[in-house]
């Protein structure tokens, strides 16, 4: 799917969130948010949000919802072992 993302908030180190489109705003919109909630002593909640809307949002879910969820699922544990394996070697 070709989607033509737009940044909306970049607030380092808490928040990454934007904003994108199928063809024109109203079809297919997704707003992605990656927040960062500090929770203790070198330990980090990660929240992963996406909101659709659009008229087609219903019959292209439909169709996508079981890929896309796997893909977040698979991008959050490959982005919690690249962190874990960062925080490794910087105490080490």
């Amino acid at each position: 799917m070709d989607i033509s993302p737009n940044v909306i908030n970049v607030d380092a180190p808490r928040e990454f969130r934007w904003k994108g489109k199928l063809f024109v705003k109203g079809i297919f919109d997704g707003e992605h948010v990656f927040r960062f909630e500090q929770t203790g002593d070198a330990t980090t909640h990660f929240i992963h949000e996406e909101f659709f809307g659009g008229i087609f949002k219903g019959l292209i879910m439909a169709k996508i919802w079981d890929s896309t969820e796997q893909g977040f699922r698979e991008y959050n544990e490959a982005l919690k072992a690249r962190a874990e394996a960062e925080y490794k070697e910087a105490a080490s």
